[in-house]
């Protein structure tokens, strides 16, 4: 197979399918599948030589072969001499040979329902276990040697869950513990197992019925998180309902005793007890209380209403009791109603009935309780008391009706109501099984069906609790159960759970897992009670790799000739079908003589370009039985199926916030602008220098004729004779000198001239100073030669102070070139030949 690595994960991990669940434990909602490494160093799965790569193979006639596995992948046409589909024992990919033992790592299932435990409705065994490790304790080689004994038997507890549907923990443990023993055949060692699993045994407090990953599995998890958040909606309530409930009964026991009836001897001889009627007469005691006035009964009508609301509150208060006496009739069932969508509206409308007539009589019997009640007032309020009034608090302590769904459903017409208790929004909670992805096995390009959409659809409603999600994530289904029937509308809850009948030998675990990671059935969950935005109310964090195409993961296989090569490669929805025994047409396991350089990954081909893809075969990386490596091609069919995965999820990407196409144009937008506007301050910015750049210039050209002018008047018009030099430097003030005398000053005058007409020439340096940036460079080169005037524009201070070299190197740094070296002073100065070259462009 070629190494064909994709980058790496966004998080620097694997897939679910390659973490270790052991150190999560069952408080991190995330489940992750089976840990990677199923495979030893010595049984790393082999890949066969490459016909092409082998000098001496003959027949093996490229062009042949390219065009009969372009054939099969494009109509699906296999060559007379082709193998036929694969049975059901045939290869499987490779990612999920890793991970085929599932007996070798930890993960949440088995799952235990605990019964009365106040946290959940139920636990995953490895937390169960770690709990009971925690609690043992013990340092060093003893408390590793008690937890390893405990660990062995946690795996062997997960090999006897699949078959034990229904036997609670307790039990398992001590089978368990017995097969465990009776494999070990050290006396000694048996002995110290035994010690270890018995101090295990003591601390462990918690037990209930044990549930494995099996298609059943969602009904039994949501029973039991009803009765759970059942429990727990009751607890405050249960209370104030007996009190209520014993007030009304004493204010009719009193009613009574104050009757007729009340005052019988024969009621009073039966009141007061066997043994007592020898103390007490009771037909005097009768006399005497029919004589005395305890004050009058209560009105007929009063009567009537307490004995009424009495009765309602008495017939639905086992509903709330904490634990039934057995036998005791409750209301109504509270079993949930399979794939009849009319029924389960029907019950919940008959349920409504009875909660409504049980909340009207509460609110009476506290009016009552409390003397407040007043017929005129309260008579017409309560004739007209229907489920509208019920308050929220109220509406909480009806119990949920749950609709299960399962394949039977959905290939049958109830589609309708089921779209009416959304719309409607009918607060039924609704368990959806998709056992099946494929919507019409002939044509898997419609893969997925349109039961693996409802999730997707019911969510665009806005206003119904939605929940997506394979029964491999227990911790998920659990919280999500939860919340749901928390929530005060519609609940939907669409659990892939797929069936054994299709997938033969791979676990359900397994193949749910493998939904997940194909993006086929991702996880996610939408409550519109979480907030009124959708970054609020959708949440996509249970699935792996966020922000990826297709997880990946490191596989390790062998070559031929005996190296080890790892590749990274993607889960992807290809892998899933190749899975379906239904769909073996639409793949190829093509033998290793048939091999072309033209076929490619299925993760590659997905990255290519059209125009490149066009000419290559994509194929999936498997594993048979006996550890060789294969390669599966696909028809066009099932690359359709898995571009659509593909879409959808990046749909349910960006409704997750990731990679939203929205908000990065938006960020494209900005930038952009941020760039326009940075772009438009730097044009102001050239435009501003250029324009005071054009106007020194002007004022310096200006200036510079006007001293030519000012020459060619001194000299007689004679323009030969004009030089060019730098204004001199400003004179240093001095003090006024005493007077000379005139023959002196006329001498001292014709010095000045010819001073003056030596500065004149081009030998002595100079810089044009009106055209100055000021920029410093000549000033920090040699402070002392260079200096700034009034108006910060530089000048030759003193060009003694300095060597000629620093007047060409400043000529040089000069960024508007107006440093003039002009000729060295000092003939002896060294490398005088090559300054004086560099600085003839600057003369």
């Amino acid at each position: 197979m070629e190494t064909v690595k994709d980058p790496e994960p966004a998080d620097g991990g694997q897939s679910d399918l390659g973490k270790d669940i052991s150190q999560a434990g069952d408080a991190d909602r995330r489940e992750a599948p089976p840990t990677a490494g199923m495979t030893g160093a010595d049984d790393l799965p082999v890949e066969a030589a490459h016909v092409w790569d082998d000098e001496g193979a003959g027949g093996y006639d490229a062009t042949r072969t390219f065009v009969e596995l372009m054939e099969f992948h494009l109509y699906g046409h296999r060559g007379p001499q082709a193998l036929p589909p694969t049975p059901a024992a045939g290869p499987m990919p490779a990612l999920l040979y890793l991970h085929r033992d599932l007996l070798r790592v930890r993960y949440g299932y088995p799952a235990c329902l605990v019964a009365g435990d106040p946290d959940a409705a139920a636990r995953s065994l490895s937390s169960i276990i770690d709990e009971v490790v925690a609690e043992i304790g013990g340092e060093g080689d003893e408390g590793a040697r008690v937890e390893g004994h405990v660990h062995r038997l946690e795996s062997t507890i997960r090999a006897l869950a699949d078959d034990s549907d229904g036997v609670t923990l307790g039990e398992l443990w001590q089978r368990a513990s017995g097969e465990l023993l009776e494999s070990i055949v050290s006396p000694e060692e048996k002995e110290r197992v035994q010690q270890s699993l018995s101090a295990a045994r003591g601390v462990l407090h918690r037990d209930g019925d044990v549930i494995a990953c099996g298609t059943r599995t969602p009904e039994r998890l949501i029973e039991a998180v009803r009765e759970f958040h059942w429990r727990g909606a009751c607890d405050g309530w249960r209370e104030e309902l007996a009190s209520l409930t014993q007030h009304l009964q004493d204010i009719l026991q009193a009613d009574f005793d104050r009757s007729p009836e009340g005052r019988n001897p024969d009621h009073l001889r039966a009141s007061v007890g066997e043994g007592a009627g020898d103390d007490v007469d009771a037909n005097v005691l009768s006399g005497i209380l029919s004589a005395s006035e305890l004050g009058n009964t209560l009105p007929e009508k009063r009567r009537n209403r307490l004995q009424e609301i009495l009765a309602t509150i008495l017939d639905v208060k086992p509903l709330f009791d904490e634990a039934p006496a057995k036998g005791t009739k409750l209301p109504f069932d509270l079993s949930p109603i399979s794939n009849d969508s009319a029924v389960a509206v029907g019950t919940y409308h008959e349920r409504m009935q009875i909660m409504v007539r049980f909340f009207r009589a509460i609110r009476i019997a506290r009016l009552e309780t409390e003397n407040h009640y007043r017929e005129a007032l309260h008579d017409p309020f309560f004739s007209r008391f229907d489920a509208t009034h019920l308050a929220e608090d109220e509406l909480a302590l009806c119990p949920p009706v749950i609709l299960v769904l399962d394949g039977d459903f959905f290939s049958a017409a109830g589609i309708r109501t089921l779209l009416d208790i959304l719309t409607e929004g009918l607060p039924i909670k609704i368990l959806a099984k998709v056992e099946d992805v494929c919507g019409d096995i002939e044509e898997p390009s419609v893969m997925p069906g349109w039961p693996t959409h409802l999730a997707n659809m019911t969510m665009a409603m806005s206003h119904v609790y939605v929940m997506q999600s394979p029964v491999s994530q227990v911790s998920l289904l659990h919280d999500s159960f939860l919340e749901g029937l928390r929530y005060s509308g519609p609940a939907l809850f669409s659990v892939y759970t797929g069936t054994p009948d299709h997938h033969p030998g791979l676990p359900v675990y397994l193949n749910s897992a493998a939904a997940l990671e194909s993006r086929v059935f991702p996880a996610f969950t939408f409550d519109p009670g979480r907030g009124d935005t959708l970054r609020e109310r959708i949440d996509i964090g249970d699935n792996p790799q966020l922000d990826r195409d297709w997880p990946v993961e490191a596989f390790t296989y062998r070559t031929n000739e005996g190296d080890e090569i790892t590749a990274e490669l993607p889960m992807t929805a290809a892998d899933l079908l190749l899975c379906d025994t239904r769909l073996g047409r639409h793949f190829w396991h093509v033998p290793a003589p048939k091999w072309h350089p033209d076929m490619v990954p299925l993760g590659e081909y997905l990255r290519l370009d059209p125009e490149v893809s066009g000419g290559k075969v994509p194929y999936l990386t498997t594993v048979d039985g006996k550890g060789r490596l294969g390669r599966a091609i696909i028809t066009r069919a099932v690359l359709m199926s898995v571009l659509r995965c593909m879409s959808s999820w990046r749909h349910l990407q960006e409704s997750g916030g990731i990679h939203n196409s929205f908000a990065e144009n938006a960020l494209f937008q900005e930038k952009q602008r941020l760039e326009e506007d940075k772009q438009r301050e730097v044009d102001a910015i050239e435009e501003k220098y250029r324009v005071e750049l054009d106007r020194d210039i002007e004022e310096l050209t200006r200036e510079i004729v006007q001293r030519i002018a000012a020459q060619l008047l001194v000299e007689g018009g004679d323009i030969s004779k004009v030089t060019f030099a730098a204004p001199p430097p400003p004179p240093a003030v001095e003090a006024p000198a005493p007077a000379a005398p005139a023959e002196s000053q006329e001498k001292k005058t014709e010095a000045e001239e010819e001073e003056e007409e030596e500065s004149l020439s081009f030998d002595d340096p100079y810089i044009d100073t009106p055209l100055c940036t000021t920029c410093n460079d000549c000033t920090d080169l040699n402070g002392q030669m260079f200096a700034y005037n009034d108006n910060k524009q530089a000048y030759i201070k003193d060009p003694l102070a300095g060597s000629y070299r620093d007047l060409v190197v400043a000529a040089e740094k000069c960024p508007v070139n107006i440093i003039h070296p002009g000729k060295p002073k000092n003939a002896d100065e060294s490398d005088l030949d090559d300054l004086l070259k560099r600085a003839a462009r600057y003369l």
